[in-house]
């Protein structure tokens, strides 16, 4: 199955509970746009209430996808809607069943304004170089 990524992703533990994204990676839509997540962006995974962590791993199939979500959060190219959309389609195509991604979609439809309006729209120059 193809997810729509260009390739694994490679992340290295940074702060409790954050990772820094090592290597540059894409994501192409059904619709054929391109995303770009830089080398240097920290997440982390899935910004999941501590009660519900039990049911929701950030370190399983959907974990592409929630670097997607973080980025598009961070770099806030376009809506909050069209972010949590690609969310929701990433999920679908990285094998996320159904039950699982309707309720993280629905979990940042409902939660993501606050963490939206709290981040600042980030550039390329924002990220560092964490391969060496």
């Amino acid at each position: 199955m193809n997810d729509g990524f260009s390739g694994p992703l490679d992340l290295r533990a940074h702060h409790s509970g954050e990772w820094v994204v090592l290597n540059p990676i894409m994501y192409t839509s059904l619709s054929g746009r391109s995303y770009g997540i830089p080398s240097g962006f920290i997440t982390d995974l899935a910004s999941i209430p501590a009660i519900l962590r039990p049911l929701f791993n950030p370190n399983d199939a959907g974990r592409k996808a929630a670097v997607l979500h973080d980025s598009r959060y961070c770099i806030k190219r376009g809506s909050r809607k069209d972010a949590d959309d690609l969310f929701l389609e990433a999920l679908q195509r990285c094998g996320v069943g159904f039950l699982r991604r309707w309720a993280m979609y629905t979990g940042v439809r409902a939660g993501g304004w606050l963490y939206w309006n709290n981040r600042a729209g980030l550039t390329e120059a924002d990220f560092v170089d964490y391969r060496q």
